[in-house]
């Protein structure tokens, strides 16, 4: 019993569990035996990191069949195919956080939407005027287009699939989410234009050492800035969560002029 995993991430239907070298052998009979316990339909295991721009998981199925699942999160629905995008339940307090931050009557551009990370709560659980959500993966953006429909937000969401340097609209957020780890910090010029005449706020996401937040996000917020002829002033910034000793996933709100 010692060796059983007692940590899992239960996505509707389908449980994700790392699965112990002693057990690697009885991966299968373990796998069933959660799956009878927490009444789930899959039981996926974990084997590596999430890679590559459409941000793929790297898992495989243990036990029982199919791996879409939907999963509920503070009124939000989410469908997505566990074995093909990545969902994180780690950040379950951004994604509130993000529905409770957008104000009455904003226009949001999120630049890396996947499913609806932040689309979703921003439009379901704020009042925003219009979502517009980039998502450069095929099949992640079918999903985000059909959660639209599921979660009757039609109206507020505005799905665009392709690079979100191609497909942004320019000159009319409110606020703009950077909402992706690896890189984001060289798409802050899109973000920058992005933004309305009055500009508004940027929400940058990134991995760092826990030493280097806020200073080193702000040194590349206020560059872009200054590019833009705009002016940047850090209004708060958190740890999302970490992701080894002294590295976390960290983001940063910056009020952009």
């Amino acid at each position: 019993m010692a060796l059983l995993p007692d940590r899992w991430e239960r996505l509707g239907r389908v449980l994700l569990i790392r699965v112990p070298a002693g057990l690697a052998e009885r991966e299968a009979e373990m796998a069933g035996m959660y799956a009878r316990v927490l009444r789930v339909g899959a039981v996926m295991a974990e084997e590596g990191p999430v890679t590559g721009v459409a941000r793929r998981p790297s898992v495989r199925l243990l036990w029982g069949e199919g791996t879409v699942t939907v999963h509920r999160e503070h009124g939000v629905e989410y469908e997505f195919d566990t074995a093909r995008q990545m969902f994180s339940k780690g950040n379950v307090g951004e994604r509130l956080r993000m529905g409770r931050t957008v104000r009455d009557g904003e226009t949001v551009v999120d630049m890396f939407a996947g499913i609806g990370y932040f689309t979703l709560p921003m439009a379901v659980l704020g009042s925003p005027r219009m979502v517009h959500a980039a998502e450069i993966d095929t099949e992640a953006h079918g999903y985000l287009t059909s959660n639209v429909g599921r979660n009757g937000v039609e109206d507020v969401v505005r799905p665009l699939l392709g690079d979100c340097r191609e497909v942004v609209p320019r000159g009319i957020a409110d606020r703009v989410v950077m909402g992706y780890v690896g890189g984001t910090e060289g798409f802050l010029d899109v973000a920058m234009e992005a933004l309305g005449p009055d500009g508004g706020v940027v929400h940058l996401h990134e991995k760092y050492g826990i030493e280097e937040v806020p200073e080193r996000p702000m040194a590349a917020i206020e560059a872009a800035a200054a590019d833009a002829g705009r002016s940047a002033r850090l209004l708060s910034w958190r740890e999302v969560k970490s992701y080894a000793p002294a590295i976390v996933h960290a983001v940063v709100d910056v009020e952009v002029r």
